[in-house]
């Protein structure tokens, strides 16, 4: 013969309260809200690590697009300063206006940027001009009486400053 455990369930008496019953339904309902609460706080962190994502490659197109303009400002303001010596070269030893003509040709069609170059005397005459091959007749439309007031604003800067000035560009 074997042995058999003796198995017994402790029930509780027929006439006793239903506590333990309440008492389960009421972990069941605090466990169900905490596991609500954790999958609600999951989500949460899941939208918030996409939108803080989709902000750190917004900043990133940002810093590009930053360096790419500071790049062209760089390389404009090394052209413009180039193209500033040439100038200056142009005027070297006093030359002659056959000469300066000859040497600001040459200029012009080495550089397209440039449309017209005038050589000014103090009184703000122009003593000679070329135009540029590329661009024939720029300043037929307008005229360059027009000219006149921001040509003397660019002179009283850059004797101010002691260097070059620039003027406003009509196109």
């Amino acid at each position: 013969m074997s042995a058999r455990p003796d198995l017994r369930i402790a029930l509780p008496p027929v006439g006793a309260p239903a506590s333990v019953d309440v008492d389960n339904q009421r972990l069941g309902g605090r466990r169900r809200a905490l596991w609500l609460s954790l999958v609600a706080l999951v989500a949460v962190l899941l939208v918030m690590l996409v939108w803080l994502a989709g902000r750190y490659e917004a900043s990133q197109v940002q810093d590009k697009l930053e360096r790419d303009a500071a790049e062209a400002v760089t390389d404009i303001r090394a052209a413009m300063s180039r193209n500033l010596h040439s100038l200056q070269a142009l005027q070297y030893g006093e030359p002659e206006p056959d000469a300066w003509t000859t040497g600001a040709a040459r200029l012009l069609r080495e550089h397209r940027e440039m449309v017209r170059l005038e050589w000014r005397a103090a009184d703000l005459g122009v003593r000679a001009h070329v135009e540029s091959p590329f661009h024939p007749q720029a300043f037929e439309p307008l005229g360059r009486d027009i000219a006149s007031t921001d040509v003397s604003q660019a002179c009283v800067a850059a004797r101010k400053y002691g260097g070059a000035a620039y003027s406003n560009s009509y196109f």
